[in-house]
Parts: structure tokens; sequence; C-alpha cells
């Protein structure tokens, strides 16, 4: 079977969420053990972020225990409608989920989930999730759009082993804080043979992988001025 790899780098999925006058409280925020942070994002989520392109359904992530002494887990990620922004068509996501290996980040180690041309001026990983997916089997269904001719609608498989990194960040003019989410790794798709259909999963994958970083990175925002009090 011919298959298409489609590579993600941080550059392409960074999420980055401003938190005023929380530098302090950040930082204290973030030494919370690494799988209640990530539970934190699939507690802050409410679904949806506005102009990502990327409409996600009702439900929520949530996260399943898998084996907690060897910081394993599953986590189940909401349902999604991801739109081509030139008009080739769309790509519905239906229920994903990845394994996932947690592992704390060492000391100091920088960020590296920072979008191109960012102002800031220190930043840190905290943690990272080693994850690949695990039901990937006709989990989209493309729809590709013919001008005067019927759309053609397709379920596309999915494979991906990628890193998602946590992380804080900040200025030193400033006490403002940021939340980091991002990925990087590998996502592949069968070789569809059908017009425009590999240029349609080409372009839906960073861009749902940039969607679901940003959705992560508003969740655990939610969840942290929730509790922000706790750590001022």
């Amino acid at each position: 079977m011919n298959l298409v790899n489609v590579s993600l780098s941080y550059g392409q999925t960074a999420a980055t969420v401003k938190l005023p006058r929380a530098q302090e409280s950040l930082q204290r925020y973030f030494k919370r053990s690494a799988i209640q942070l990530l539970r934190d994002v699939a507690d802050g989520q409410k679904g949806g972020v506005h102009g990502t392109g990327v409409e996600m359904g009702r439900e929520t992530m949530w996260v399943e225990d898998v084996d907690p002494e060897a910081s394993t887990y599953i986590i189940h990620y909401p349902s999604a409608k991801v739109m081509d922004p030139s008009g080739i068509g769309c790509v519905d996501v239906i229920g994903p989920k990845l394994l996932v290996i947690i592992e704390d980040a060492k000391a100091d180690r920088a960020s590296e989930s920072i979008p191109p041309g960012s102002h800031l001026t220190w930043h840190h990983a905290r943690a990272f999730g080693h994850s690949y997916m695990i039901n990937g089997r006709d989990i989209c269904r493309a729809t590709i759009k013919f001008p005067l001719a019927p759309a053609l609608c397709f379920n596309v498989s999915l494979s991906c082993n990628f890193t998602m990194e946590m992380g804080f960040a900040g200025t030193e003019d400033s006490d403002d804080g940021y939340m980091t989410i991002g990925l990087k790794g590998t996502a592949g798709f069968p070789k569809v043979r059908f017009p425009g259909a590999v240029t349609l999963m080409s372009l839906f994958l960073p861009r749902y992988a940039r969607g679901a970083m940003q959705d992560a990175a508003n969740g655990m925002a939610t969840t942290f001025k929730a509790l922000q009090h706790q750590f001022e």
C-alpha cells in the first residue's frame, strides 16, 4: 500500500495563550504533575476555536488511565470538521484516540513550541506526551468539491506518531505569562486515487493539528484562571 507521510513541526502547530499579570503564579502552577496538567486541558475545554477553521464537536477531550505507574494513558479527542480555506473540500474526523506516554521535561529545558517570530524572551518546557493513534482505520470522511459536478466523498485511514510539548513562557519586561503547546512528528494516510485527494489530506493534517493544539492551550488556560488564586 502506498502511503503519503506529512511532517508536523512545532513551527506549524505551536499555540499560545496570554495570561495577563500571571507570570509568577503560572510558574507555580506548572509545578503540578504532568498528568494533572493534561487533565487540566480536558477540564478546561469548551470545544471549538474561533478563527481556526476547525469546528470541534460538543464533546471535549478526556483522559483514560491505562497504566498510571508507567505514565501511560489514552486521550479521547472529540470529533471535528476541518474546512479547507481554498474551497477544495472538507474532512470530518471521528473521535481520534491516542495512546500517550507522559514524560517530565528536564529542568530548565527550553520550550520548542514557540510560534516563529515570537517576542517571548524566556520559555520552559514542562512535559511531553509521546503519542500514536490507535483507532485510525477509516477515521476520516473526506469531501472534495468540483465545479458543476457532484461532490466526491470517501473514507481515509490515518496513522500518527508525534510528541506533544506543554510549556510556559514570558518576557523580561512584563509580568504577563503565556502557556505554550505544540507537537511535532509525522502523520500518514494511504494514497487515495481521486483528483485532489492527496492535496486535501496534506492540507488538512497540519490545519487540524494546529487547531487541536490551540484548543488544548485554551483549555489549560481556562482551568488555570479558575485555580489562579491558589498559586498567587
